[in-house]
This record gives C-alpha cells, structure tokens and sequence, in this order.
C-alpha cells in the first residue's frame, strides 16, 4: 500500500471511530479487524494483544502505519511539510489537502503542554504555499490566531 493510500485510510477510520465514538480498549480491536490477516499477524508479532487492545485510536492508527509502511524520519516528513507549495496544475482545494495530509503526518505538537498545533501550521503553510499574492492576504487575515 503507497503512503498516500494509507492515509487515506487512516482517516477514513478516524473519521468513522469518531463517528462511533470508539475509545480505548474498543477502539483498537475494531481498527485491528479493519486490517487483512497480514497486517493483523505483523501487528501481533511486534506489540502483544492485550498491550495493542489498550490503544487509543490514534495511537492504533500510528502503530498499523508502523506496521504497513513503516515509520517515517521526522525530520523528513517536516522538510516534506514545508517544501509544499501549490503547483500550477494544483487547484487551491488540491493544494490544501496535500498539506492537511502532510500535516497529519508531522504531528505538531507544542513542546511545553503538548497541545496539537496542527491546525495552527497548517494554516500558516498553507498561506506560504500560496500562488496568488492577493489570496494569501485575503487568507492571512482570516487564519486564527495562537492562543
């Protein structure tokens, strides 16, 4: 499975656990039978079942990620992150998802409280990416502000 297909799926799942409202331990036997028999025998050869059961759904997405496209250098995926700009062909909605997904995978977090600061960079990224000059002002002065 490519990396942008994993992701994919991933928040698909996301998106359904939160729907469900899966919590820890429901949430990762339901994203263990998500998964074909391969990825499922791989998960219980590296992490036992009962410690794999106590996962939250994030935390059980990042791990099946480990398992099916193995861990990524975060490093590599910041310099990923922050290289995207928006290509002549990109439309701005095509550009926007190719950095939420980026983001996704960079998981910014504050280093004091560890708060999610995703949404934070993405909003910044996504105005220096920008081809228009205009739209970026027009976005800047609607991007929410660092509390």
């Amino acid at each position: 499975m490519s990396p942008a297909t994993f992701e994919a799926w991933a928040t698909s799942v996301e998106d359904y656990s939160s729907i469900c409202g899966w919590a820890a331990p429901t949430a990762a036997p339901y994203v263990r039978l998500l998964c074909n028999t391969e990825v499922q025998q791989r998960i219980d050869a590296r992490l036992g079942k009962q410690v794999f059961r106590q996962l939250s759904t994030t935390e059980t997405i990042y791990f099946v990620r480990s398992v099916v496209i193995g861990t990524r250098c975060i490093v590599g995926v910041w310099a990923e992150f922050f290289s995207l700009a928006q290509a002549s062909s990109n439309s701005v909605c095509a550009y926007i998802s190719q950095c939420r997904a980026k983001a996704n995978e960079c998981a910014f977090r504050c280093p004091e409280c560890q708060c999610s600061l995703e949404e934070y960079m993405l909003s910044k990224k996504i105005v220096m990416g920008l081809r228009d000059r205009s739209m970026k002002a027009g976005v800047l002065h609607c991007l929410p502000r660092l509390e």
